[in-house]
């Protein structure tokens, strides 16, 4: 325990923060229910940025389109992609 135990936990947390996000795909949903998709927010390799985009139906049932809405170097909030939707 003791000393060493404290300094090895610290560069435990310091190597874990040293990885970054290689791909990223979540689906974006009301809180309240999973059953409507809004959209999804992507990070396709660690050069490109998180880019949130908005579900939009296509006419006549012609199936969905994902519009970007946003797009940032660091992770944008829920806060900040719900400003960003056209609800």
């Amino acid at each position: 325990g003791g000393q060493q135990f404290v300094r090895g936990r610290k560069e435990r947390m310091e190597f874990a923060d040293s990885f970054e996000t290689v791909f990223h795909f979540t689906n974006l949903y009301w809180k309240t229910s999973f059953s409507y998709i809004l959209g999804s927010l992507t990070k396709l390799s660690p050069s490109h940025p998180w880019v949130a985009h908005q579900r939009r139906d296509l006419v006549n049932d012609g199936g969905e389109l994902y519009v970007p809405i946003v797009s940032s170097e660091e992770r944008p909030s829920g806060e900040v992609i719900k400003a960003c939707m056209d609800l």
